[in-house]
């Protein structure tokens, strides 16, 4: 009995030694960044109202990651293009279109909001591919909606994720290199 003990409790320091090895290298779970300080704050504009729905993500996407969404602030995240594609990805022996691919894409510009400079631009794309029967329309447009809600919610995950590198050093190198680009020496 003591010995099956002294195995419990050694497997418990184990564990507990490799949980803290991971927190001590920075491991965090996927699709969780912290945002640097210089991001705790941000304005967030959307250019359509098209895009309402990929903003209200990103908007809840911030505040879960710790960033204070304001109308005035240090830095602004603005959507100024989304874009949905689909394609056909196979056909039946029929000439009929049996899978689909549906895309989304979203361009985003990070500015300083006091010089209105630019700091970043960029663009996050995602895609799925999904089963089309004629027979079955209604079961197709409901899903078609499931996948496109899903690439919006993976879209603001991915900017969210890409503004966790802009710490207050790397903008700093951004605004210095505009200047020495501007100002050569």
């Amino acid at each position: 009995m003591n010995q099956a003990i002294a195995n419990t409790i050694i497997k418990l320091l184990v564990f507990g030694l490799m949980v803290s090895g991971l927190l001590a290298c920075g491991f965090q779970l996927r699709g969780q960044p912290d945002l640097p300080d210089s991001l705790r704050q941000i304005a967030v504009e959307c250019d359509g109202n098209n895009y309402w729905a990929l903003c209200q993500r990103l908007r809840q996407q911030l505040a879960a990651n710790g960033a204070q969404i304001l109308e005035t602030a240090p830095y602004t995240l603005r959507i100024h293009q989304v874009r949905t594609d689909q394609r056909t990805a196979a056909v039946d022996p029929d000439a009929t279109a049996a899978e689909y691919e549906l895309s989304k894409h979203a361009r985003y510009q990070l500015l300083e909001s006091s010089s209105s400079r630019l700091l970043a631009e960029r663009e996050v794309s995602h895609s799925r591919l999904y089963r089309h029967n004629s027979a079955r329309l209604i079961a197709v447009y409901r899903e078609k909606e499931r996948i496109g809600n899903s690439l919006e919610q993976q879209l603001a995950d991915n900017i969210v994720l890409e503004l966790a590198h802009f710490n207050r050093q790397v903008i700093d190198d951004i605004i210095e290199t505009q200047f020495e680009g501007r100002h050569p020496q």
